[in-house]
């Protein structure tokens, strides 16, 4: 069976059988798409959307297709016109939030799907948390929040940021806004009473970062005026925890001395200071939600939790790419721009198109059975790794830049400690253009 890119003509053969499938045109990046109960349709292109999902029509659960390629299971998928690519296993999120609802069993989970979902792909992940039960959303930026309440529109999502730059957008889709000073409020409210509709808000709250929030001195008073402002639903108050103990301490005293008040006042509603640190490290300051990010996606959210491995996470996502081309490389030659590297003896080096630009960071690969040396600088667009001359390396090779191959393992642990970065910054550095396949196994 043939499906046809309507933008470019590219023709695809697919498997006879199939009931639904998706995949990007290798040629000018438009969706091709079939469906037994459709015509073959191809949207427009856009440059942005490069995942491929992998999502039957009745089980979000079910084993889909990439590619005009059958996939099953949680094997490496390997059948696809990539040349790099990024794998998604959406089960391995599904088992993390397990975990975090055994942690917290009397917590709503208030799932952070910002940047991206820390690279994992927003939609595609809340898709899928939708699909496992949670209704509670945050992101930093409008465009993403905008995303995610337009594809679950029964979802409660919740903008951390700034309001102002979308204010009607937001307002018209029902995103609920964080308040964080006066002047942000007012704006809301103004908009709220001009639009004649209720805006669902969330107080920030200040207790000792000194980032975005009400001061906490003036938290309480603020919170109260909220809750009476006639145009605004006053739908949770919530802080962030500095993740130093001793101040995290006492921030969880003024928040608490803050709830108090305001309840005394006559005021109540849900608080939330507990984000992936405080999940596995404070237990008593799991209020009515609890925000899990990084946990989800099976990363510790500090060295610390990586040591201690209170609960077994599973991480979600690897990432590979094919040689493209193996060349000789003399003792004295160099590579790549300055030629920073040179060959202390004959060897060869293979290239990958996997570069900085896309958020490559790593020093080391897995090819060939073993661990392979990135070498020279690396560029925009391409890394350069060394291979022995016994190494029987060819065009089409299998490389693992993170995750298991042939019985060893980089880990995003590994790659965040090489590269002197935050395991948040060794995903959501991943360029949202990477090829995404998403599985469940």
């Amino acid at each position: 069976m043939l499906v046809i890119c309507k933008h470019c003509k590219t023709s695809y053969r697919i498997p006879d059988g199939l009931t639904r499938i998706a995949f990007p045109c290798k040629r000018c990046q438009a969706e091709v798409s079939y469906s037994a109960d459709e015509e073959n349709s191809a949207e427009a292109p856009c440059a942005k959307d490069m995942s491929v999902q992998r999502r039957a029509a009745n089980n979000p659960t079910t084993p889909e297709l990439i590619a005009g390629i059958p996939v099953e299971g949680n094997s490496m998928q390997t059948n696809h016109p990539y040349l790099a690519w990024l794998e998604v296993n959406l089960g391995a999120i599904g088992r993390n939030l397990d975990l975090v609802r055994g942690l917290c069993p009397k917590s709503q989970i208030l799932a952070i799907v910002k940047t991206n979902a820390y690279g994992f792909g927003v939609k595609e992940v809340s898709d899928y948390l939708f699909s496992r039960g949670i209704r509670d959303f945050a992101l930093a930026k409008p465009y993403e929040a905008l995303l995610v309440k337009r594809a679950n529109p029964d979802a409660n999502v919740l903008l951390m940021g700034p309001s102002s730059e979308c204010l009607r957008e937001l307002v018209e889709a029902k995103v609920q806004l964080a308040c964080f000073s006066n002047s942000n409020r007012d704006a809301i409210a103004k908009h709220a009473a001009s639009s004649g509709v209720k805006v669902q808000v969330q107080v920030k709250v200040d207790t000792g970062v000194h980032r975005l929030g009400v001061r906490h001195e003036h938290a309480a008073d603020f919170i109260v005026e909220t809750a009476r402002n006639p145009n605004l639903e006053l739908k949770a108050a919530y802080s962030t925890f500095s993740e130093v103990k001793e101040v995290d301490r006492l921030q969880w005293r003024r928040l608490c001395e803050i709830r108090e008040a305001v309840e005394a006042r006559g005021v109540n509603t849900a608080w939330h200071i507990a984000s992936s640190a405080s999940i596995l490290r404070y237990p008593q300051s799991h209020c009515e939600f609890v925000r899990a990010g990084i946990i989800l996606y099976g990363h510790y959210p500090n060295p610390e939790e990586h040591e201690l491995k209170r609960v077994n996470l599973e991480p979600a996502m690897t990432m590979h790419a094919r040689v493209i081309q193996v060349k000789p490389l003399h003792k004295g030659e160099g590579v790549s721009y300055r030629l920073t590297y040179t060959a202390p003896e004959d060897h060869k080096v293979a290239l990958i198109v996997f570069g900085g630009l896309d958020g490559f960071m790593g020093k080391k690969v897995i090819l060939g059975g073993r661990f392979c040396e990135v070498i020279g600088n690396l560029t925009q667009n391409h890394a350069m790794i060394h291979v022995a001359p016994e190494m029987d390396v060819k065009e089409g090779d299998l490389v693992t830049m993170m995750g298991c191959q042939d019985g060893l393992e980089i880990s995003p642990a590994e790659l965040a400690r090489d590269s002197n970065l935050s395991i948040y910054s060794v995903h959501a550095r991943i360029s949202d253009k990477m090829p995404r396949i998403y599985f469940d196994d």
